[in-house]
């Protein structure tokens, strides 16, 4: 993809950042490969639980993109690297509708057979609601045994901390978020990006929750990063602030 032809330079760069853990989104073997030469040392690797999105966004089947796992989690684990499994369109998909469980449920058990380090469930274009997030995660944890596991919102309907903070209380300690809400699905019409970082750990701090991001330099962070984009960002702490900082 032109947009990341340059992703080598970019991982080389990372190495000036010697106490962040970064990862690589790969959506192959050989993309595995080409992480783990970069010098990365996780790897994402996003499988679709419905059909129709796999086919868009990999252009493979859902059950061909899951076969992938076994080769994937081999080159990774034979170079000391770590693999995470993200299920994407977990809860419903642009093109097939809603995701019944079962599809998620068979991907989470070929993932922790294949030896998968992590799981995570993705709402990919932000329609689960809390009650629906309680019920998949509540499926999902018997399966996994320790394996640690992690979710993915989009804010597009206004539920996504909402549902971020139902897999909280039903388990999940792993949560992707984005500097200012930043991002989005290309395959969901009105999607918004991710739930922003510092929203996130508002709501689960004062929930007394312990989070592991200071809250200020994350809106930190979103004030560049609308600086270096030069338009608004979802971001309501950008907009209304810490309210400790009010008082």
């Amino acid at each position: 993809m032109p947009a990341l032809a340059d992703a080598p330079d970019l991982a080389a760069a990372l190495s000036d950042y010697p106490d962040i853990e970064f990862s690589a989104l790969v959506a192959s073997p050989n993309g595995a490969k080409r992480a783990i030469a970069a010098g990365l040392r996780s790897l994402e690797y996003v499988v679709s639980a419905a059909d129709g999105h796999s086919r868009a966004n990999v252009g493979r089947s859902s059950a061909e993109a899951t076969a992938q796992i076994a080769e994937i989690v081999t080159i990774a684990h034979d170079c000391g690297v770590s693999v995470e499994v993200i299920i994407a369109t977990a809860w419903d998909c642009p093109f097939d509708g809603p995701t019944p469980a079962h599809r998620v449920l068979e991907i989470v058990d070929a993932a922790t057979g294949y030896g998968a380090d992590r799981l995570a469930i993705a709402d990919t274009i932000g329609t689960a609601t809390p009650g629906r997030v309680t019920a998949l995660v509540d499926q999902v944890r018997p399966r996994i045994g320790g394996l640690p596991l992690g979710a993915h919102f989009h804010n597009t309907r206004g539920a996504g901390l909402a549902s971020a903070y139902a897999a909280v209380t039903a388990g999940v300690r792993r949560l992707d978020s984005s500097v200012g809400g930043l991002g989005g699905c290309p395959f969901a019409p009105g999607a918004s990006g991710n739930i922003a970082t510092e929203d996130l750990v508002y709501l689960l701090r004062d929930s007394g929750f312990s989070v592991d991001v200071d809250l200020q330099a994350a809106i930190r962070a979103a004030e560049v990063a609308q600086s270096v984009v030069g338009h608004a960002l979802p971001s309501a702490l950008l907009r209304a602030g810490d309210r400790t900082l009010a008082s």
